[in-house]
């Protein structure tokens, strides 16, 4: 279960799940120009992501269907377009679920997925 603040602009969990597995996916296969490209707008390069995935030490994987469980949401903005801030833990080979997080600002779009700024990548 998604971890919804309340409001009255629910975001659609479908597109929401399309939008962070397309992300998480580029980080499973170390395509950190892909996850950039993605975005349409970061505050990280791509150099910046390489960094702290190797500073990490463990090999990203794709989500598993569990990991969309302990993605949080939060309303950023009521006004059109919608707004969320999102953070959504990556899973490792070695440790499934880890300390390693990815912060997205996701806005709502007329696209099959949300429009999508990288904020930050960390270790919680």
């Amino acid at each position: 279960m998604l971890i919804v603040m309340p409001d009255l602009t629910p975001i659609d969990p479908a597109k929401l799940r399309q939008t962070v597995s397309a992300l998480a996916g580029r980080f499973a296969v170390g395509d950190y120009d892909g996850l950039c490209a993605l975005a349409q707008s970061s505050r990280l390069s791509a150099a910046d992501v390489a960094r702290i995935v190797r500073d990490y030490g463990r090999h990203l994987i794709p989500l598993p269907a569990i990991a969309f469980d302990a993605v949080s949401v939060v309303p950023a903005s009521q006004r059109n377009p919608r707004r969320w801030s999102v953070v959504v833990p990556l899973w490792s080979k070695e440790e499934g679920r880890s300390d390693l997080s990815l912060e997205l600002t996701i806005e709502d779009s007329a696209t099959p997925g949300y429009a999508v700024e990288i904020d930050d990548l960390h270790v919680l």
